[in-house]
């Protein structure tokens, strides 16, 4: 299966695009498209990723949070979610919906 992601990531004006592609729950390849320095580095290490490492929230097998704490992204970064829901979404361990984060003063 396959499940594209795009994420605007905010205040810094970056933007990435993941493609994951998949035929299994233990093998997904990624390609990651950005403009951010930090994310094209932390995509140089996630050509491919095992989804149900990725899942687990404690897992410490998951590149993308290993990825994210080396390259020092900003903690409030949506990228890395962006990445386990584009990997979720190909392996079939979720369906496709937007995930929304509204921020106001107020």
């Amino acid at each position: 299966m396959k499940s594209v992601v795009v994420i605007d990531a905010g205040i810094c004006g970056h933007k990435t695009t993941v493609t994951a592609v998949s035929e299994d729950k233990k093998h997904c390849t990624l390609a990651i498209e950005t403009d951010c320095k930090n994310i094209a580095r932390m995509a140089e290490d996630l050509d491919e990723v095992n989804p149900l490492f990725e899942i687990g929230v404690k897992s410490k097998n998951s590149k993308i949070r290993k990825g994210f704490l080396d390259y020092g992204s900003h903690a409030a970064c949506p990228v890395p979610a962006g990445l386990v829901k584009a990997v979720e979404v190909a392996s079939g361990l979720a369906v496709p919906k937007d995930a929304i984060i509204t921020v106001s003063k107020g």
